[in-house]
């Protein structure tokens, strides 16, 4: 086999492997595509889900048309993602059908709750009955929607493990890719070695000996390549230099003599050749050694200058570089399309040209910062040739080129993030004068709802006392709805102005022993709690800088919720403190009914209640008063909870305002 063919058959058997090799991770990257957009979509699923539970519930709050609309917007978006078997993760058929099972009983279920909602909206006093069934479909809706979620959020986990296999499949493959790379490489490399180096090496030692003057050699022939004709060749050339030889050393040995003067002269001559040979080849591979020395130079500042100039050109903004006497020495291709200059008109120029008078002062205080200090930066607006301007983010640093002080920098236009600024402004302000609207409205209408209120209360307890058990059933049952709805009207009007008053007044700062407020909400509770003593443990607490009043609200809410909230087992809440880092870390823990994580944004809202008011009793605004006291004196509050394992309430003061 001809060597031509052996390099073929190699470089066949690399192409060929690393095609089938690019062909399987070509498969796996479009399969990892496909499970990165499907797990999108579950994760897509898993927030809209979220949505909608908070929409629901909201309408269960405000049960109103622009509600209803935005619950079925929601759902046919689900709906929509649901039913595209082909965009979401399929590796669990059963847990699909459950999500599009799911989705149309939420619908059903969601229909069902409306309509009771309508009927108890016909009556002045809904009937127990309609409220019972309400309630009881809304926590099947709840549960439908938890099922639903922890269903997508589980294909969601699927998707990512898939995504973590195909990961790891790419990698192998890229380990086989260099694996077999390396190994082609180094057959090629004992090919060459096998079929050209070695035998060339022994071909030219024996061509060597013929060369010295053994014509009679033989140069031995192994194989039958290229390098085998070459062998027979320098045989057959051998034999007829010997033939030629043989036929001239008698004529050679006839002039022998007469050439003998002759012969020593020539030796003269050659000696004479040989020395000045040598001397000239020696300095002509210095002179090539120079040459190649040069032109490697050349090459290498070629392509370090293009690279310079292209990297210099793809840059956002604009470059330039000038000297401590303001003439640039260097720009991009974005400094002559922006300021509609040519290249002459820009080296003529001063970088203050390009400033308005306004400016100049600015940037050439910047400028002599950066000759001083060696960096800095300045915003102005950049004048064009045509007069427009555009306003950069100028930066620049201090530099040393060959000797010369020079100021390298770039400008990058801030335009768009001008507007975006300007943007943001304006609908700050508008954000803040329409919740100062609101709070007044809701401070004002809370404030005019007490008088009223009073009177329905102290009314309807008139007719519970003179007509309780004088009617008939139902209107006794009807008394009980009135002086409930009107007690707990109370409770949230008193809760909303404590709540909105806050808004309108600063703290009271003073010096609280929080050992005292804690010991007082405990002593206040004992009326709801049997043993408190024995269920709720204070640990030492620090004196802090507050509002003792909002101090006494913040901790009578974070206690009387762990006490609502207790599961079947003995009561046990913890009020402690500790110190980390600096920082004062208060807590409020209990062994309740817990509630999951997913509901963390919303617990802290005003009116966000997560269980019905006929099971836990409450405003929702409990929550929502604790978190503004506790960010009116600068802290955060934030809590941990698993469902049955009860809750921890974390807040900080700052700090500054503990002692």
């Amino acid at each position: 086999m001809t060597i031509k063919t052996r390099l073929k058959i190699s470089s066949i058997s690399y192409v060929v492997i690393t095609l089938v090799i690019g062909l399987v991770m070509f498969v796996s990257l479009h399969t990892l595509s496909q499970t990165l957009d499907k797990s999108r979509t579950n994760y897509t699923i898993v927030t809209s889900l979220m949505d909608l539970t908070i929409l629901i519930q909201d309408y269960l709050v405000h049960p109103e048309k622009r509600s209803i609309r935005q619950c079925r917007i929601m759902h046919d978006a689900i709906g929509k993602l649901v039913q595209k078997e082909d965009e979401i993760e399929t590796a669990e058929p059963q847990t699909t059908a459950r999500l599009v099972q799911g989705h149309k009983e939420i619908e059903s279920i969601f229909f069902q709750i409306i309509s009771v909602q309508e009927k108890i909206r016909s009556y002045e006093s809904a009937p127990r009955d309609l409220v019972e069934l309400r309630e009881r479909l809304t926590g099947m809706l709840l549960m439908q929607l938890q099922s639903m979620v922890a269903d997508a959020s589980h294909l969601y986990k699927l998707g990512q493990e898939r995504i973590d296999d195909l990961l790891k499949r790419l990698a192998w493959g890229g380990v086989v890719f260099f694996g077999f790379t390396g190994l082609i490489i180094l057959g090629n490399h004992i090919l060459t070695r096998n079929a050209l180096v070695n035998p060339l090496a022994e071909l030219t030692k024996e061509t060597k000996i013929i060369g010295g003057g053994n014509l009679g050699h033989v140069v031995s022939i192994k194989s039958n390549d290229e390098i085998g004709e070459l062998g027979r060749a320098f045989n057959s050339m051998a034999m007829g230099l010997k033939e030629s030889y043989d036929s001239l050393e008698a004529e050679i040995i006839e002039r022998k003599e007469a050439q003998l003067k002759l012969q020593k002269h020539k030796a003269h001559l050659e000696e004479v050749v040989a020395e000045r040979t040598a001397e000239l080849s020696n300095t002509n591979e210095h002179l090539l050694k120079e040459i190649e020395e040069r032109i490697k130079v050349q090459v290498d500042l070629l392509m370090e200058k293009n690279f310079s100039e292209a990297t210099i050109d793809s840059l956002p903004g604009i470059y330039y570089t000038f000297d401590d006497h303001g003439k640039l020495l260097r720009w991009n291709k974005n400094l002559e399309k922006l300021s509609g200059l040519s290249l002459t008109e820009i080296s003529e120029s001063h970088p203050l040209d390009f400033f308005s008078p306004g400016d100049r002062t600015n940037v050439a205080e910047a400028i002599e910062l950066v000759f001083r200090e060696g960096q800095g930066t300045v915003e102005a607006d950049f004048i064009s040739k045509d007069g427009s301007k555009t306003p950069l983010f100028f930066t620049g640093l201090l530099a040393d080129l060959n000797g010369t002080r020079c100021l390298i920098g770039v400008g990058i236009d801030v335009t768009e993030l001008k507007r975006v600024q300007e943007e943001l402004a304006r609908h700050v302000r508008a954000l803040e004068i329409s919740n100062r609207e609101l709070e007044q409205f809701a401070y004002i209408s809370s404030h005019h709802m007490q008088e009223p209120l009073r009177k329905v209360v102290n009314f309807s307890g008139l007719l519970e006392r003179r007509y309780k058990g004088r009617l008939d059933e139902s209107a006794d049952r009807y008394l009980d709805y009135l002086i409930d709805g009107a007690g707990r009207m109370k409770a949230l009007i008193d809760d909303l102005l404590v709540y909105t008053r806050l808004d309108h007044s600063s703290p009271d700062r003073e010096t609280v022993n929080l050992n005292e407020i804690s010991a007082k909400v405990v002593a206040d509770l004992r009326e709801d709690v049997e043993s408190v003593d024995d269920t709720i443990t204070i640990d030492d607490l620090p004196c802090v800088d507050a509002d003792a009043a909002e101090m006494n609200l913040l901790f009578h809410n974070l206690v009387s919720n762990a006490v609502k909230f207790h599961g079947e087992q003995q009561l046990n809440v913890n009020i402690s403190a500790k110190n980390d880092a600096g920082q004062w870390i208060f807590s409020v823990s209990d062994n309740g009914i817990g509630m999951d994580p997913l509901y963390s944004a919303q617990v802290f809202g005003v009116f966000r209640k997560l269980h019905p008011t006929g099971k836990y009793p409450g405003t929702g605004i409990g929550l929502a008063l604790c978190k503004k006291i506790v960010e009116r004196h600068g802290g955060r509050i934030w809590f941990e909870s698993e469902p049955g394992e009860g809750s921890v309430f974390y807040f900080t003061l700052g700090e500054r305002h503990v002692y």
